[in-house]
């Protein structure tokens, strides 16, 4: 088989695969679940309160790291981008510093806070869906007799995200240089990355 049949091969095996996922995905009704989550989470206003606690310090971190990001590196990149993405070097190193920025504020703030919390607001979930089973292999629960799930979850037994953060950044380090592709690099460089924390968030699930 020569080169372009072979090409041709691959990219129809990709695009049937693609069509099959999206069949099974529709199928499944799973799109519905980030929207059914958000009634969820809406509907007990408990559940909100660990996630209410982290907003300030969330906000002025992005608003630290934005600005300094920005301040400090964009120019550089946009200098050397122009070299290979030429008039739209500036748009695409703009991209390139928020996604940097975006990495470092999941990264610190996933280890100094968010990661309490979220992963307590999950907990909490498991526990008011009577999954108090799951729960237990991680979490200590509290013999009470409340309503409020956040009050029966106790001392945490696991560190669910373990070192999935610390990959996913040296992947990131990896992965920079195809923003030197110009335009498609870029796009391939967040499609990377966002598998790459699907994976991290979907292990943590599931462990």
């Amino acid at each position: 088989m020569s080169a372009p049949d072979r090409i041709k091969s691959l990219v129809r095996e990709e695009a049937n695969q693609a069509i099959n996922i999206s069949k099974d995905a529709a199928n499944s009704g799973s799109y519905m679940f980030p929207i059914q989550g958000i009634y969820h989470f809406l509907r007990y206003p408990s559940l909100q309160r660990p996630l209410w606690r982290k907003v300030l310090p969330t906000i002025l971190l992005s608003v630290v790291v934005i600005v300094s990001m920005f301040f400090v590196t964009y120019l550089p990149q946009a200098a050397i981008l122009t070299f290979v993405d030429g008039p739209i070097a500036f748009v695409n190193a703009a991209m390139l510093v928020l996604s940097e920025s975006s990495t470092l504020i999941l990264l610190i703030s996933k280890w100094w806070w968010l990661d309490d919390a979220t992963v307590e607001v999950f907990d909490a979930v498991l526990v008011q869906q009577n999954q108090t089973a799951l729960v237990s292999a991680g979490r200590e629960i509290k013999p009470t007799g409340g309503s409020d799930p956040l009050s029966k979850l106790g001392k945490r037994l696991k560190k669910p995200f373990g070192d999935g953060l610390v990959k996913s950044l040296i992947r990131y380090v990896v992965l920079l240089p195809l923003n030197f592709i110009p335009i498609i690099g870029t796009i391939i460089f967040f499609v990377l990355n966002g598998r790459s924390y699907q994976n991290i968030y979907y292990n943590s699930l599931v462990q």
